[in-house]
């Protein structure tokens, strides 16, 4: 009786058997969205139903999503005391965090491995739009949309409007092939790591020190913009959130749930001003990896020389200083770009497409000093290297231990071991660098 009540849901709802307007209107529907395990008991009868009584299929696509289990994919259970109440999740991390989560985890033909901490990353990226969101309309509070005044638009503001039409028109296409995990991330990764990490630190210098008001009216306009149409491609996916932040835009509509949609605008996009970018990106992210390689802390001020392959590439990072400069993880003293030449003596480098990133060390580290520490981490990581592996060898281990267990020490073992590679890759480095100096 259940599921065939059940399976004339989709026109018994709309009024039939009378021939009501709602039921023209909404019958067929376009999607149905359920999970798989009930595709034979409600979906093929309501499909079979609508046939027989209506003459047309109920609706045209059926995305089926996967069940929702624990974080080692097992069921949820009372008994087993895996359950995790959204109820309670609500109200320790919003709702938002929690669509958003189960959207993230939700991949084709896949079960969603749900857990806390995953909703707990969801959250430190709400915090951190709420963060760029804070400092955006910090540089908003006299701005007028409408204004005509003029702008000068900067490097980083064509950069940023060029990404954000690849990420709508990405956005747009994952959500229409019903793609909804792979859209959320696409949007993820374009606030977090483009607009976040580096669009926001590239536009202070226009803020704050620009040369003119011409730069500091684009910068407002770009931000404004670019954090207008992010909101719209994340609505979807945190509405709560969302709202509340457009809501105190300059110039904004009624709600964001019946603003338009972010269209993709071919004209805004700049392939070869991207791969500028991406060449100064990389010099950025060299000085970053060499400074946490070699243990430099982010207080000390660093000596940094880049050899480019030839002069156009020098112009480039000459001209584009202030992007290199500007991130405060790099905390540059001095910086010189140059075409060729001998690198320092004391200097560790990092290859680029255009040349190579030189950090000198010459008085930030003490290498006699680092080596012992070094070399008494090493021996330190062995011991428990040694303990975990004989714990997996030991006689009826595997067979008696929870999986749990066994699958909680394998992935000790495994982050043992890369963390007494990275050590010993370090003893090397140092051991060079103080041959070099003595």
């Amino acid at each position: 009786d259940t599921w065939f009540s059940s399976s004339l849901w989709p026109f018994s709802t709309l009024g039939w058997p009378e021939q009501t307007p709602t039921l023209k209107q909404f019958y067929p529907n376009a999607v149905l969205v359920t999970g798989f395990d009930i595709l034979y008991f409600w979906v093929a009868r309501m499909m079979m139903m609508g046939i027989h009584f209506l003459g047309e299929v109920p609706f045209r696509d059926i995305y089926l999503h996967g069940l929702v289990r624990d974080e080692r994919g097992e069921k949820f259970s009372k008994t087993k005391g895996n359950v995790i109440d959204p109820l309670e999740i609500i109200d320790e991390f919003g709702a938002d965090a929690l669509r958003m989560a189960m959207v993230l985890l939700n991949f084709y033909g896949r079960d969603l491995k749900l857990s806390r901490k995953r909703i707990e990353d969801v959250k430190h990226f709400i915090n951190k739009i709420w963060n760029a969101s804070k400092f955006a309309l910090g540089q908003l509070e006299s701005f007028d949309p409408e204004s005509k005044q003029p702008s000068e638009p900067s490097l980083a503001d064509q950069w940023i409007l060029s990404r954000l039409q690849e990420a709508i028109k990405e956005t747009r296409e994952l959500l229409e092939s019903y793609r909804f995990s792979e859209a959320a991330q696409a949007v993820y990764h374009f606030i977090w790591d483009e607009f976040c990490d580096w669009y926001l630190e590239w536009s202070k210098p226009f803020f704050y020190q620009p040369e003119n008001d011409a730069q500091k009216r684009a910068a407002q306009e770009t931000i404004h913009h670019v954090l207008d149409y992010s909101l719209r491609l994340l609505h979807p996916f945190m509405p709560f959130l969302t709202e509340e932040l457009w809501q105190n835009l300059p110039g904004r509509g009624e709600s964001i749930m019946i603003a338009e949609f972010p269209e993709f605008n071919t004209k805004l996009v700049q392939p070869d001003l991207e791969e500028q970018v991406k060449d100064l990106q990389s010099v950025v992210a060299a000085i970053r990896n060499l400074r946490a390689e070699n243990l430099v802390p982010l207080s000390a001020k660093v000596k940094v020389v880049v050899m480019v392959n030839d002069e156009p590439s020098r112009e480039l990072f000459e001209h584009n200083r202030l992007y290199i400069l500007s991130p405060p993880q790099v905390n540059i003293q001095e910086l010189e770009i140059r075409k060729g030449g001998a690198k320092p003596a004391t200097s560790v480098s990092s290859p680029i497409r255009k040349g190579e990133v030189c950090l000198d060390l010459q008085g930030l580290v003490d290498f006699d000093k680092e080596l012992d520490r070094l070399k008494k981490e090493r021996d330190k990581v062995s011991k428990e290297l040694e303990r975990t592996m004989a714990l997996l060898s030991k006689p009826g281990f595997e067979e008696r231990a929870p999986k749990e267990v066994i699958e909680k020490q394998l992935e000790v073992k495994r982050e043992l071991g890369e963390k007494l590679s990275t050590i010993e890759e370090n003893l090397k480095r140092f051991t060079a660098l103080r041959n070099q100096t003595h």
